[in-house]
C-alpha cells in the first residue's frame, strides 16, 4: 500500500509539472523544475526562445482572366474563414483589365492578393509552388480552365505521390431554370 501510495503521489507530481509547462511563463517554469530558485546558484542557460513569425495562410486561384464570379466569391469567403491571403496564380495570355477588376474585388473585401505569373510551362510551376509552400491551404480553378483540366486529367493521377494540396473545382454553369418556381 505504501508502494502505491508513492507511485500516485509520483504520478500526480508529473502531472502537475506537465499542466505548469502549459500554462506557466518561463520563469515560473525554471522554479518549478528547480532552477533560480536560489540567487546565488549558476544561473541556467534556458533556451533560447525563437521568435514564431506569423506565417499566413493562401489560397490559391488559378487564373487567366476568367472566374471573376462564383470562384472569385468561393476563394474570398474561404481566405475570410481561414484568415488567409489569395494568390493569383496567371497563365498564358492573361486578361489584365479581368485580373484588374478581380484585384480590386479582393481588395474591396479586406483581403491582400498578390500575382503570380506562371508563364511557360505554368503546370510544372504550380506543382512547384503547391510543394515549396506550406502555408497553401487548397489550390481553386474553374473546371473548364486549360491548366485545371490538365492537371486534374493527367497530372494528378498521373503522380506516383500524392498532390501536396487538394485542387477545388469550380463550375460557373448558369441554371436554365432561373426564375422558375416549384408549384409546390
Amino acid at each position: 500500500m505504501i508502494k502505491l501510495t508513492k507511485d500516485l503521489k509520483r504520478a500526480l507530481a508529473a502531472l502537475a509539472n506537465q499542466d505548469a509547462g502549459d500554462y506557466l511563463s518561463m520563469h515560473d517554469k525554471m522554479k518549478v523544475i528547480g532552477y533560480g530558485s536560489n540567487p546565488d546558484e549558476k544561473s541556467f542557460n534556458a533556451p533560447r526562445l525563437v521568435s514564431n513569425r506569423h506565417v499566413k495562410k493562401r489560397i490559391a486561384l488559378i487564373s487567366d482572366g476568367s472566374g471573376r464570379g462564383t470562384a472569385l466569391e468561393y476563394a474570398i469567403d474561404a481566405c475570410k474563414r481561414h484568415d488567409a491571403e489569395i494568390d493569383l496564380l496567371l497563365h498564358d495570355n492573361f486578361d489584365v483589365a479581368a485580373i484588374s477588376v478581380m484585384e480590386n474585388q479582393i481588395s474591396e473585401s479586406g483581403l491582400y492578393s498578390q500575382r503570380i505569373l506562371l508563364g511557360a510551362n505554368g503546370i510544372e510551376k504550380i506543382i512547384k509552388y503547391a510543394s515549396r509552400l506550406p502555408s497553401l491551404i487548397f489550390m481553386l480553378g474553374m473546371s473548364d480552365d486549360s491548366i485545371v483540366k490538365v492537371l486534374m486529367e493527367e497530372i494528378i493521377p498521373g503522380r506516383d505521390q500524392r498532390f501536396p494540396v487538394p485542387l477545388v473545382l469550380i463550375d460557373e454553369r448558369k441554371s436554365s431554370d432561373a426564375g422558375k418556381q416549384s408549384a409546390a
